[in-house]
């Protein structure tokens, strides 16, 4: 009867998280807000953090929709433990991080992330937010500008459009995002990795992983999910109007095979932010392209942040 129990995605998540603490992480819970509309965020910071460290900067990672830090930033948290003073946070309804609050937009994720980073005691930072994630971290640069001092997007088309959206969910044969990104049956994972990844071990995946990968990554909190994409402004109609310019220092990188979000998304980008962005293409990389091409990826945000 274990054998019915066995769940390979749980011990991939597991083994994850053992990785993190390896590296030199722990698992904290804060508590933000007030006790009616208040947040819980769950953070991996450095073992026995208290305030941040002068000689070792701030960089909070950001990661993406559906997931958790664990699944995403696995491949950067040694290697960047070594310079700077590391920071992963879970997104609301991703991980352990909930919130009593009804809100749901990117503007909120990114105000109750640096409640958080206010009650570890933190001021400045710099950022790093991949897809969902860069919306987050864009919002945190252009509402909060006294706090980041550089902002990296990877992979993260901050002025998707209405079309954009459309293009994507035909591109994953879906008739809405959260179709497509909160898959409910084998095959639509399916579409969803090949999306993601340029090439994976992913999918040769057998049916009973793939619906073990439901059950353990997206249905927890599948309807609070729902209400972050329905309630996402970027890429409604009024958004591209509201991304203002943020007065940063701005790293963009991007898979060249990217098909979530084009790379003519990254020059869009590129192109609004003007002299004080750059753009750096990964060759062999699809969305994920911080997992795909951990070592190339980590070198350009080690020499972004380290840059006086």
């Amino acid at each position: 009867m274990g054998w019915f129990n066995f769940s390979l995605i749980s011990m991939l998540q597991n083994s994850s998280i053992r990785s993190f603490e390896r590296a030199g992480l722990e698992s904290r819970m804060v508590q933000v807000g007030n006790e009616f509309n208040g947040s819980t965020v769950h953070v991996w910071v450095p073992k026995g953090y208290t305030t941040p460290p002068p000689e070792k900067p701030v960089v909070v990672l950001i990661h993406g929709f559906g997931a958790s830090s664990v699944w995403q930033w696995e491949g950067q948290v040694k290697p960047l433990l070594r310079h700077f003073t590391v920071i992963a946070t879970d997104l609301l309804f991703h991980g352990e991080s909930t919130t009593q609050s009804p809100k749901r937009t990117e503007s909120f994720q990114a105000e109750t992330i640096v409640l958080c980073l206010r009650a570890l005691g933190v001021t400045k930072f710099n950022v790093v937010g991949t897809s969902y994630g860069g919306f987050v971290a864009y919002r945190i640069a252009q509402n909060f500008p006294d706090t980041v001092e550089k902002l990296i997007l990877s992979n993260s088309a901050v002025l998707m459009t209405p079309e954009d959206d459309r293009e994507l969910c035909k591109r994953g044969g879906a008739e809405t995002n959260w179709e497509l990104l909160l898959p409910e049956s084998e095959e639509t994972v399916h579409r969803m990795l090949r999306l993601l990844f340029k090439k994976s071990s992913f999918f040769f995946l057998p049916r009973f992983v793939l619906r073990d990968y439901i059950n353990v990554v997206h249905n927890p909190n599948r309807k609070e999910k729902r209400e972050l994409l329905e309630a996402l402004v970027i890429g409604k109609e009024a958004a591209p109007s509201l991304m203002t310019k943020v007065d940063k220092d701005v790293l963009i990188i991007w898979g060249d095979n990217d098909t979530i979000f084009l790379p003519f998304q990254a020059q869009r980008i590129k192109d609004y932010l003007g002299e004080r962005a750059e753009m750096v293409m990964l060759e062999d990389a699809g969305h994920a392209s911080q997992i795909e091409q951990a070592g190339k990826w980590n070198a350009l945000v080690i020499e972004f942040f380290k840059r006086k």
